[in-house]
């Protein structure tokens, strides 16, 4: 089952825009602070955050690359850092790709993607042709197709991810390393620290109230979490395996 959180707006020329509201060309587009009524809802898979549709339609993928979101925009959320992008979605149809991965991860149901009647840029040229650029979704989840990079169609639209961004050293899976990669990530953590943790599919805020050699406690809590990262204590509370967590952000 897949886990989904809202949190952050869609704003246009500064100012909060619905979901799937159409582009004027010039527009200024951003994703920024939550506001209420007009949240984005993301998928949690693969250690990132994948908008759950279009969040903005009748946009080219020139604008989007014009405003640094094909490749990459450093946005801010809570007080949380991401990155902000296209996802990869292939070069030619059936080559291994983001959106693929996270469709095999937690299924392509249409009341989950909602990618019936839309297409949603990738950030790939098409194979052969230096001017097309790859759309999916539309009649299937899976269906491939190109067009040009000028395009603003209205059944064509921008579906953001959120990559979170790390604070600390990853941790490493060989076991050799693990003391050391440990201690690197937590020697600078001080409790009632705000936090951010992530891996897989889940993603969690909260404020460092316990640390164990096995166990991260946060107390005020939130985000998204599957029983295989974490368990519930009560009282806003949460326990969360400290071999599961692919990345750690400190406020």
């Amino acid at each position: 089952m897949a886990n989904i959180i809202g949190m952050g707006s869609l704003y246009l020329d500064g100012c909060p825009a619905e979901i799937g509201s159409k582009y004027n060309p010039g527009q200024a587009i951003s994703i920024g602070e939550t506001a209420q009524g007009k949240e984005i809802h993301w998928v949690v898979v693969n250690d990132m955050l994948i908008a759950d549709r279009c969040i903005l339609t009748e946009v080219s993928w020139d604008d989007l690359d014009a405003q640094s979101l094909v490749f990459g925009k450093g946005v801010s959320i809570g007080g949380f850092s991401f990155t902000a992008r296209l996802l990869q979605v292939g070069t030619k149809e059936d080559a291994p790709n983001e959106w693929d991965s996270a469709l095999d991860t937690v299924g392509e149901d249409n009341s989950l993607w909602h990618w019936e009647d839309m297409f949603f840029w990738g950030q790939e040229a098409a194979t052969g042709t230096a001017s097309s650029r790859a759309l999916r979704g539309c009649t299937s989840a899976r269906r491939w197709l190109n067009i040009n990079a000028t395009n603003s169609s209205s059944f064509v639209g921008f579906r953001p991810a959120l990559v979170p961004l790390a604070s600390d050293t990853l941790w490493p899976s060989s076991k050799a390393m693990w003391w050391l990669s440990e201690k690197v990530m937590w020697d600078d953590a001080h409790l009632d620290e705000k936090l951010m943790l992530w891996g897989g599919q889940n993603i969690i805020f909260g404020r460092l109230e316990e640390l164990t050699d096995y166990e991260v406690i946060l107390s005020d809590r939130g985000g998204a979490m599957s029983n295989d990262f974490g368990s519930r204590l009560g009282n806003g509370r949460i326990v969360i395996d400290r071999a599961a967590i692919s990345g750690i952000q400190r406020i």
